[in-house]
């Protein structure tokens, strides 16, 4: 695994940065306030995976995608 668990620390902390300066409301003594808090940052976790996954490749960290072609690049997207 190439991206390690760098995708899930920053959504926690991009996550923990709005809502301490409450531009988003979040009630942590209420159950589903937590429970939507915690679906959100893994979402943001997954979007935040793509944008890395798409850099490296674009990046030409494995190679140009000229000589790796389409397809191959996409293979090394979606397996990271």
């Amino acid at each position: 695994m190439e991206l390690g668990i760098t995708p899930i620390v920053t959504s926690g902390l991009v996550m923990q940065l709005l809502a301490g300066s409450k531009i988003i409301k979040v009630d942590n003594n209420v159950r589903e306030d937590r429970a939507l808090l915690n679906g959100d940052q893994k979402l943001l976790g997954i979007l935040i995976a793509i944008g890395e996954v798409v850099a490296y490749v674009l990046s030409r960290m494995y190679d140009s995608v000229g000589q790796l072609g389409v397809g191959n690049a996409i293979l090394i997207i979606v397996q990271l």
